[in-house]
Parts: C-alpha cells; sequence; structure tokens
C-alpha cells in the first residue's frame, strides 16, 4: 500500500572440513618441515611412523554454520513497524585419529608433539 514498505536481510556462512584418511598395511609420513593432521585420521594395519624435523599437530576441527534472516514491515509513513528475526548457529567436531597394528605407530618430532 501508499507509503509502506518491507525489507529483509539475509546473512549466512559454512565452513566444512574435508578429512584426509591414509590407510596401509606400512604407514611413513615423513616431513623435513612440520606435519599437520587436522581432523584426518591415519591407520597403519601391522606398523607406522610419522617423522617430523620441526612439530607434528594432530587435531580436531569444526564445522561451523551460521544464517540470520531479519525481516522488517514499516506502515503508513513509518509511524508503525514490525521485524522477525531468526538466527541460527551450529558446530560439529570433526576428530583426528591414528590406529595401529601389532608393530605400533611412532610420532618423532625434532620439536614439539602437539
Amino acid at each position: 500500500g501508499f507509503g509502506r514498505s518491507e525489507s529483509s536481510t539475509d546473512i549466512s556462512y559454512a565452513t566444512h572440513n574435508i578429512a584426509s584418511n591414509v590407510i596401509g598395511d606400512k604407514v611413513n609420513i615423513t616431513s623435513e618441515k612440520n606435519i599437520s593432521l587436522l581432523g584426518s585420521n591415519v591407520q597403519a594395519n601391522t606398523e607406522g611412523q610419522i617423522k617430523a624435523n620441526r612439530n607434528i599437530t594432530q587435531a580436531g576441527v569444526k564445522d561451523t554454520n551460521y544464517s540470520y534472516h531479519k525481516k522488517t514491515k514499516t506502515g503508513f509513513m513509518g509511524l508503525t513497524s514490525k521485524s522477525v528475526t531468526d538466527e541460527n548457529y551450529a558446530k560439529k567436531a570433526i576428530l583426528s585419529a591414528t590406529l595401529a597394528g601389532d608393530k605400533g605407530l611412532t610420532y618423532d618430532s625434532k620439536n614439539n608433539l602437539i
């Protein structure tokens, strides 16, 4: 109608991590610098080694989803208004794991094991 208006605001974002799965009978991961196993899995069926000349970091990660929606209706000549807001935020943890068979899995770091 005359002198009335409607507006809306929409914001959304998401982060999604994609895990690496390294699986084998014997697994060796070697780096002259750092190794980062973030939200990833290593499985050595008999034995394995993760060796870095600097740091080895193994940690979980988080996927996130966020959305925001606001709708505003303004009445005649801006004298009245009504707003409806909907906001959602969700997190999901993605673990990082290592599995080893009967001969085990060793970590060898010249600096830190994080």
